[in-house]
């Protein structure tokens, strides 16, 4: 239980915080100097990228849950593997993560080509974004 709380905590602050943005009024995107259909387009093009955040975290305890369920019935089979693209999977948790980023020095520099492999999906998930999260966390300037 205290590792699948750990692992439910990122995502679910993610979710809260991506709803807390979103209770903003739309007067607060975009600079004073911006005219009202701009801070409008700000707000929508705001809006989106939350909702996205929103989403993926969403996905991300989906997947959990599914792991920690079949954890959890001590399934003799394995978990049904799937074509993983590792540098699609990579990008994206690199993406999630990049709020841990904010007021840090720190370059992010993808090396990465698409490479497909039969996976496991969630476990996949689970120990790629443990690795990205934990180098952005503990990395305070240079390069990850």
């Amino acid at each position: 239980m205290h590792h699948s709380s750990h692992e439910l905590r990122t995502p679910i602050s993610v979710i809260r915080n991506n709803i807390e943005l979103l209770q903003k009024p739309k007067e607060t995107y975009g600079t004073g100097m911006l005219a009202a259909t701009e801070k409008e387009a700000c707000w929508k093009h705001q809006q989106k990228k939350v909702i996205n955040r929103i989403d993926r975290a969403s996905l991300t305890i989906k997947h959990l849950t599914e792991t920690l369920l079949w954890l959890s019935l001590n399934n003799k089979s394995h978990l049904p593997k799937k074509d993983l693209d590792l540098e699609s999977l990579v990008r994206e948790l690199t993406t999630e993560a990049d709020y841990l980023l904010r007021d840090k020095n720190v370059e992010v520099d993808l090396d990465t080509e698409s490479f497909i492999i039969q996976f496991p999906g969630s476990p996949a998930r689970i120990v790629t974004g443990n690795l990205i999260r934990n180098a952005f966390q503990h990395t305070w300037r240079g390069r990850v």
